[in-house]
């Protein structure tokens, strides 16, 4: 597998996924940039990144769309990190804890220390997946 293969096969509307043409055109701009740009600035990637690279700056859509189809299993290129943001602090949160957090409507730091969770703190970027990695150095890109 390459990016050109993913880009071509995006383009040529798999049956097993679902999206239109708006999407399946952010999606493509999003495989390229990963493509094309440096692995060094790839370490976190920022949904405004996203927005600029798509075109796209509704955040909530950009995010759900890139996000399904990009970190999902048919082209896993992204991996999300979810940062909670607070004024004294930040912290990345595993992404299996969110939503345990979510329903206990606390968080709980691995040093034992706990604090309210608000959904309003949590930021979302993206790093590339191991998968991403391995096509970039394969690929020398």
């Amino acid at each position: 597998m390459t990016f050109e293969t993913i880009i071509q096969e995006i383009k040529n509307k798999p049956t097993n996924v679902s999206f239109d043409e708006e999407t399946r055109e952010a999606i493509i701009k999003v495989v390229e940039y990963i493509q094309n740009t440096d692995l060094d600035i790839l370490h976190r990637i920022s949904i405004q990144q996203l927005a600029d690279v798509t075109g796209w700056h509704n955040d909530k859509t950009l995010f759900i769309n890139v996000g399904f189809y990009l970190c999902g299993c048919k082209w896993h290129l992204l991996e999300p990190i979810y940062t909670y943001k607070n004024d004294d602090f930040s912290v990345e949160i595993p992404e299996d804890d969110i939503a345990d957090f979510r329903q206990k409507a606390m968080i709980t730091l691995p040093n034992g220390s706990n604090f309210l969770f608000d959904p309003e703190k949590i930021y979302i970027s993206f790093t590339l997946s191991d998968e991403a990695i391995k096509l970039k150095k394969i690929n020398n890109v």
